[in-house]
């Protein structure tokens, strides 16, 4: 019957086309897709490999070049200042000639080509043969008349060609008008050989620009004298706008614009010291071409490889597979329609190897999913559709039939019961988005947020976000009987029924398909679609706090950065003027100014330190009696030489009943105080005021509450900035670390300090109208408010004179560094005592085992060969008399308190941190030399 009409022409199904051809349908259709890919990807990486290596070559070539001029013209400015710290030019009793004697000497150099002395109007006083007789008419006249410091011209003519020319006036004594300029010019070509050694490209040029964008330097030298601006060589648009915006202001970069090259990559820098940018203009056509070349011949290779491959693939399936399947494969679409008796296996049935086996075992699947399938369509089609609450009944069944339908009902009941205990709230919606089914979680979270299930518009609550507008495309696809897509994804934030919180969800829509037969009748199988909202509250709120968290420490780096750098230059910077100058008082200066910033890089040292304890939670106090007063006192005299160099007045006002001496950590008192007042200084114009206030608000019979206040008449500070103030690695405003300087940590270090101490730090301001810092806490009288064992140095005070105060007693230092060896015997060369040293631990053991001279040995920790842990162990394990009892005394710049517990631990007697502090060294010897 069957086989009658599908015998009949109006019922014949149609012709599909052969597994061969569909396999060289896709094998070709992958190929064209592998090779298309394979371009893309090949032309984006090599574009973006192109454009990444004038990135991160222009700029570092545009700095060494720009640095190169720097150091050129450094040269010369020190050339300058100390031609004009000669005594003949600076002295108002030397003669015309003794001046003309030291200007030709330091022209017979190769870098000046002209030096010369004018008077005040302009006039030449005296100079090189080729010193211009005048230069009231040089624009360097003008700039020199405005200033103290050095000036630099731009781009001129001089006698000898193309030259830039430099001016420094001469003062015979302080406070008196200049008595004369010094002014010189040097050779362009010093510039110009810079420029040239700079390979760029074959149409690239390196150029030097002044602050108003003019051409100082270029390999056409032309445009210069004609007063060109970059701007011409920088193309059109607003790129090009930016880019000279951004050259003229002297800042550091690499940026894009076009040009009627194309694409141009331009880099720039500032020339340090003047107001010149060093400009790298490099045309991106200049390096693509080989990149083009290297890419088409990639591109031929590739495909022509992925073309062989298809062709070989679609020979060995098609003889190995498609052949022998081809009777298969009309049964697999007969059984795809349902049509499970007119299934025939002519000469697949009778072959005996894997291809018999899988028509045999195809013919007796085909007859039991027959009989099965009409059963259990109301359970599958169910499900299908989302209902998971209906259930089949079993009780007309027998045999496997009820336990294959009993089973599904079963797995319909344990799915249910996994969607109930999942976290995650799971819905299963319908065409019109009306909810078929949703777990407890669901039904939790639509009661927290105050939503009905039943409420055909509860998607477009869940999306606030979509609800004007409708849900998007992409969702609202997933709805249509043929829509497009299988899921949708997005974040969702709902406030909860009671008005707390806002909480985020993550939102996906999953759709449910139909089954192929009902697709192919053309009717209504969209089947559902499944909601899932996961709470991602927490993460989004790590996410956000993490961002911040990343954010305030990056910029705190970089203002370590600046700050560590800053004295560090100082310290660099006067050794080297030390180092080249014979003049006495210059040196006393550089080394006063390297004391100086030596003690402001340890203060930012130490700062940080603390604040690494107090992120580790090892920050803790050491209480002792203090003179509170005395305490206050010392701080506002430690602060005192600032308030005078800035002309400020300084008020302290102690209150009436404050014990004469107080249980407290004077030490981080003292700290905290000085850190406000040193703010206050900061941040209070010069004239201003700032009063130092302590005062008592409360006493008992053991304790007493002090309250201190600093108040400054300085710059403010808004709310907004206020509830950032005492944040660790920020600052109120980050303009004011440029302004100001400063780590930003002072103030989270003393709030941590005050709450340690049980009270409490607050501010209160006005911007533009100053600032009153406090701070309370309640301090012991009669007994230590916590102890805690101290390093054994608080409270030592320095002997009235060391001068031989250990002479006869010898000491072993063992120390690997040679600087650190000169140090300490310079610092401890006034006592007279005697030095054995030792370069390693081992060798420190080997001088104690042969000698009983020493008195004390000084070890530092970190040594090649053995460290001094182990050579400490060694030396008191041994057997030698005095081994148990000598002091010794750790010598280290760890200086944590768990890395003095473990100097102790290893058998140390006492730890002295680096950098060594002479009082410190004396103290400790004393307690152990006597």
């Amino acid at each position: 019957m069957n086989q009658g009409k599908n015998a009949m022409p109006g019922n014949r199904a149609p012709k599909n086309k052969s597994i061969t051809a569909r396999i060289r349908t896709i094998t070709l259709l992958i190929t064209s897709i592998l090779a298309v890919g394979l371009i893309f990807v090949m032309t984006f990486f090599m574009n973006f490999l192109t454009d990444t290596i004038l990135l991160e070559t222009l700029q570092p070539m545009a700095k060494t070049a720009a640095q190169g001029i720097e150091g050129n013209l450094h040269t010369l400015a020190e050339r300058f200042f100390l031609l004009r710290d000669q005594a003949a030019i600076s002295s108002p009793g030397s003669t015309t000639d003794e001046k003309r004697q030291i200007l030709d000497e330091i022209a017979s150099g190769v870098e000046f080509t002209w030096v010369g002395l004018y008077f005040p109007d302009g006039a030449r006083i005296t100079g090189t043969d080729e010193a211009p007789n005048g230069i009231s008419g040089r624009e360097i006249f003008s700039a020199i008349k405005e200033t103290e410091n050095l000036v630099i011209e731009d781009t001129s003519i001089g006698f000898r060609g193309e030259e830039i020319t430099m001016g420094l006036p001469v003062t015979l004594e302080e406070g008196v008008a200049p008595a004369y300029y010094l002014v010189g010019g040097y050779d362009y070509e010093m510039i110009g050989d810079i420029l040239r050694k700079l390979n760029v490209s074959p149409n690239g040029m390196a150029l030097i620009v002044n602050e108003e964008g003019k051409l100082i330097a270029h390999k056409d030298m032309d445009k210069v004298f004609r007063g060109e601006s970059v701007a011409n060589s920088l193309g059109t648009g607003a790129g090009a706008e930016e880019v000279f915006l951004a050259i003229t202001q002297g800042q550091t970069g690499t940026m894009e614009t076009t040009g009627a090259q194309g694409r141009l990559f331009v880099s720039f820098s500032p020339i340090r010291g003047t107001q010149w940018s060093l400009v790298i203009i490099a045309p991106r056509s200049d390096y693509i071409a080989a990149t083009n070349q290297a890419l088409t011949i990639a591109m031929i290779v590739t495909i022509a490889f992925l073309v062989c491959f298809s062709l070989f693939l679609t020979f060995f399936i098609r003889k190995t597979l498609s052949l022998p399947l081809k009777t298969i494969t009309g049964n697999a679409d007969k059984l795809a329609q349902g049509e499970f008796e007119s299934l025939v296996y002519p000469n697949v049935l009778e072959r005996r190897d894997e291809i018999g086996q899988l028509g045999a075992a195809f013919l007796s699947v085909s007859r039991s999913v027959q009989s099965l399938v009409g059963d259990i369509a109301h359970l599958t089609g169910g499900a299908r559709e989302g209902k998971l609450g209906e259930r089949s009944d079993v009780a007309m069944y027998m045999g496997d039939y009820r336990n294959i339908l009993s089973g599904i009902n079963a797995t319909l009941d344990a799915f249910c019961s996994h969607l109930d205990i999942m976290p995650d709230a799971v819905m299963f919606l319908d065409a019109s988005r009306r909810c078929l089914y949703h777990n407890r979680a669901m039904r939790e979270l639509l009661e927290r947020h105050g939503l009905d299930e039943t409420d055909i518009r509860l998607l477009d609550a869940l999306m606030p976000l979509y609800a004007a507008g409708g849900l998007p495309p992409e969702a609202g696809a997933l709805f249509l009987p043929h829509g497009e897509g299988e899921s949708f994804q997005t974040d969702v934030g709902l406030i909860e029924a009671d008005g707390g919180e806002m909480r985020h969800y993550g939102l996906s829509l999953w759709r449910v398909n139909g089954d192929a037969a009902s697709l192919e009748t053309g009717k209504d199988v969209s089947g559902c679609v499944m909601l899932i909202l996961n709470d991602i509250t927490q993460l989004t709120n790590a996410k956000t706090d993490a961002e911040a968290a990343n954010r305030s420490k990056g910029e705190f780096l970089a203002r370590m950065s600046h700050e560590m750098r800053t004295p560090m230059n100082a310290i660099i910077g006067m050794s080297s003027i030390a180092k080249s100058s014979d003049d006495a008082e210059r040196k006393e200066y550089c080394l006063t100014r390297i004391g100086e910033a030596s003690g402001h890089l340890l203060g930012i040292i130490n700062d940080i330190l603390d604040m690494s304890k107090i992120e580790a939670a090892k920050f803790e106090l050491s209480c002792a009696e203090t003179d509170f007063e005395q305490m206050l006192r010392q701080a506002a005299d430690n602060i005192n030489f600032r308030v005078q160099e800035k002309g400020q007045n300084l008020f302290v006002n102690i209150g009436k009943g404050i014990p004469a001496h107080i249980i407290a950590d004077g030490q981080r008192l003292r700290q905290v105080i000085a850190n406000l007042l040193g703010n206050a200084v900061k941040f209070t114009p010069d004239g201003g005021a700032i009063t130092l206030l302590a005062e008592k608000t409360a006493e008992s019979a053991d304790a007493c509450t002090l309250l201190v206040e600093v108040r400054d008449t300085g710059i403010g500070i808004s709310e907004e900035q206020q509830k950032r103030l005492f944040t660790a690695f920020e600052q109120a405003d980050g303009s004011f670390s440029r302004r100001f300087g400063g780590t930003g940590l002072g103030l989270a270090i003393s709030r941590w300090i005050i709450e340690l101490m049980g009270g409490r730090v607050w501010v209160e301001s006005e911007l533009g109208k100053g600032s009153s810092f406090f701070f309370e806490f309640e301090a012991a009288k009669s007994k230590p408010c916590a102890e805690v064992q101290g390093d054994g140095t608080e409270g030592d005070s320095e002997p009235a004179s060391i001068d031989g105060i250990f002479a006869g007693k010898t000491i072993l230092i063992a120390e690997d560094v040679d600087i650190n060896r000169e140090i300490i015997a310079a610092l401890l060369e006034p006592t007279a005592v005697s030095i054995d040293f030792a370069f390693d631990g081992q060798e420190a053991v080997g001088k104690f085992a042969a000698s009983d001279a020493y008195a004390l040995i000084l070890m530092d920790i970190h040594m090649p060969n053995m460290d001094g842990f182990e050579a400490t162990q060694r030396i008191r394990a041994s057997e030698r008399p005095g081994a148990a009892a000598i002091p010794i005394v750790a010598m280290t710049a760890n200086v944590f308190r768990e890395d003095v517990e473990k100097c102790l631990a290893a058998g140390m007697n006492d730890h002295l941190g680096k950098p060594l502090e002479m009082d410190k060294v004396i103290n400790t010897l004393s307690r152990y030399l006597g």
